[in-house]
């Protein structure tokens, strides 16, 4: 197994972990080291996972419109391979915004 994608089959862990001990530095170094690998390795079935990780974390800082982006990409990419990755990005960002999700409208 290459070092990309072993770092892919830890990093989802230790970015959980980071976010739970409310370690926002790291938990932000993490996710952002996930999707770069992810897009690097073209792990296509781990991108929307790595996506919806780093757009929490963008959640949590405020900036709606950068989780925004990565949402949608989360979309287009789960869309383009015809994965039944559940919309939780979409989801957070409109409980964080208190509004309707994009799906359900």
């Amino acid at each position: 197994m290459s070092a990309g994608r072993r770092g892919l089959f830890w990093l989802w862990q230790v970015c959980h972990g980071a976010g739970l001990l409310w370690d926002y530095e790291n938990w932000d170094l993490l996710s952002a080291r996930q999707a770069q690998l992810a897009r690097d390795a073209g792990a296509l079935t781990a991108l929307p996972f790595a996506l919806t990780t780093r757009a929490g974390v963008h959640l949590w800082a405020g900036e709606f419109t950068v989780a925004a982006s990565l949402v949608a990409e989360v979309e287009s990419v789960t869309e383009a391979t015809g994965s039944s990755f559940s919309p939780y990005g979409d989801l957070a960002l409109a409980a964080f915004r208190a509004g309707k999700p994009r799906l359900l409208s």
